[in-house]
């Protein structure tokens, strides 16, 4: 089956600048075409609760081209990622008084929000990597592009996750700069739990840490970073023993 973005009248949502845009993208990657089309055919209140089932069986591709068994979903990494933020706030919070504190804590809310729908237009764009641009499979401004049309499609009767979803993607907040470092960092904690699970990889962390910390942009992800790091033996051992926990804790 032919999709041809320009004339079909599913694609309505889009001006003629994006419906040729899908047009040029569909001569390279047809099956994300395909997933615009499906999604467009259904009424705009089943794409979110549709798009999270989909992610469920999209293995992240970082992983895949590791040779990691098993690797996490692109839904175990929402999931990941938020309970990532509430990591920060319970290392970070105990440490804050009066107004410093709420903000944190209204912070962390949004931050919550954002990273449960950061990747949902996945189901419809795939997961590409960083990979993917250096080979020119697709540049970044095209995978950001169409990730944005993929999420105006799952969120077209949800404005409040597509305010959401904007705002990470935007990175002008405080709360998404910082939950832009966290999902970097996300990574890094995937090669602790991957190493200790596979111990033959003990490549994962010499290519995804230095990566990992060039990228960080904000003081509150580095010092978290910098705090993983430095216990990256210690929970190695509780995830391999989980009596090493007391370790730890005591750092």
């Amino acid at each position: 089956m032919t999709i041809n973005p320009t004339a079909d009248e599913k694609f309505a949502l889009f001006d003629t600048d994006d419906r040729q845009f899908l047009a040029r993208i569909a001569s390279k990657h047809p099956k994300i075409i395909e997933n615009f089309d499906k999604y467009l055919g259904f009424p705009a209140s089943l794409r979110f609760p549709m798009a999270k089932v989909e992610v469920m069986d999209i293995a992240r591709t970082g992983w895949v081209l590791k040779g990691i068994k098993d690797p996490e979903s692109v839904y175990d990494h929402l999931h990941g990622l938020s309970s990532l933020v509430d990591n920060y706030l319970s290392r970070f919070l105990p440490h804050l008084n009066g107004e410093d504190r709420e903000t944190t804590i209204r912070m962390g809310r949004r931050m919550q929000g954002m990273a449960k729908v950061h990747d949902i237009p996945e189901a419809i764009a795939s997961d590409f990597t960083h990979h993917d641009h250096t080979s020119g499979k697709i540049s970044s401004a095209d995978k950001q592009r169409l990730e944005l049309l993929a999420a105006r499609v799952i969120f077209e009767d949800k404005p409040e996750l597509m305010t959401l979803y904007q705002e990470f993607h935007e990175q002008k907040s405080a709360a998404s700069q910082l939950l832009h470092d966290l999902d970097k960092i996300h990574a890094v904690v995937g090669c602790i739990f991957y190493e200790a699970k596979y111990p033959e990889k003990t490549n994962l962390w010499p290519e995804f840490y230095p990566y990992t910390k060039s990228k960080i942009k904000t003081d509150a992800g580095r010092n978290f970073l910098e705090t993983i790091a430095r216990d990256k033996e210690a929970h190695i051992a509780m995830l391999r023993n989980p009596t090493a926990k007391d370790e730890v804790r005591s750092r």
